[in-house]
Formats: C-alpha cells, structure tokens, sequence
C-alpha cells in the first residue's frame, strides 16, 4: 500500500511540473501554424495575382478570427477560420497601411497582377499567452514571420 502511494504521489508531482509547459508548447505550436497558414496564403495569393495578370485580395475579419480569400477560382472565395481546429487561434490585429497614402489603413491586402500589394502589412496572430506576427513587405510583396 505505502508503495502505491509514494508512486502516486510521483506521478502527480510529474504531471505537475509538465502540464503547465505543455500547455505553453501547445499554445505556440497553435500560433505558429496559423502564422505559417496566413503566410502561405498571402504568398499563394501573391503568386496567383502574378501568374493570372488580375488583381487578388486577402480581407482579414477581426471579429471573426477569420480571412477571406478572394478568387482563388473564377468566382470562388476561400474563408479561413483561425479561431476553429486545427488553430484554435485569433487575429489580434490586421493593419494594411499604404505606404503613399498613410491615411489608407484597411484589413485587406490586394496584390496587383504584378504581385505587388497595395500596401505593407502587419498581421499578429494569438493562440493563448504566445502571439506571432506576420509582415508583408510593401514593395517586394513577400510574407514573413518575425
């Protein structure tokens, strides 16, 4: 009995040393995949705009943790919902700025069918306490997480 109960109380000790840490790997894991998820998209996106030669737009809709992609096909638009599984993560903020226009800040970014977006922009994705930020670069059109 007694060794029952110093192996139980190990094992407790175990799980709760671990469970906190696994809690924050997960919530990163969660952020990262969504930030990976939009970058791939914007770049997707990107690539379609240059490779059909028409104009292509992401809108990102904070209240809904969720971005639409317009015209992934001739009149199909693809909505992606951070907030359902496998994410289980929010859009914190969205800023579009217009680096001619500074006072043209939106959610959306449209690349032209050069492939060159109308403006720089800088998406932070949240899953739990861990936040990751995504950036368009405003000349070049390239994603990246920093």
């Amino acid at each position: 009995m007694l060794e029952i109960v110093i192996t139980l109380l190990i094992a407790s000790t175990l799980f709760a040393i671990a469970a906190p840490r696994y809690v924050v790997s997960l919530e990163r894991f969660r952020a990262e995949s969504a930030a990976r998820r939009v970058v791939g998209d914007l770049e997707a996106t990107r690539k379609r705009a240059r490779a059909t030669g028409v104009a292509k737009q992401i809108a990102f809709d904070l209240t809904k943790d969720a971005y639409t992609v317009q015209g992934i096909t001739v009149a199909q638009n693809v909505t992606v919902k951070l907030a359902d599984a496998p994410y289980l993560a929010g859009l914190d903020s969205a800023v579009c700025d217009n680096p001619i226009d500074a006072s043209d800040a939106a959610t959306d970014i449209v690349f032209d069918a050069y492939g060159v977006p109308d403006s720089a922009g800088t998406i932070v994705i949240r899953a739990g306490g861990i936040t990751e930020t995504v950036v368009v670069d405003p000349y070049s059109g390239r994603s990246t997480i920093q």
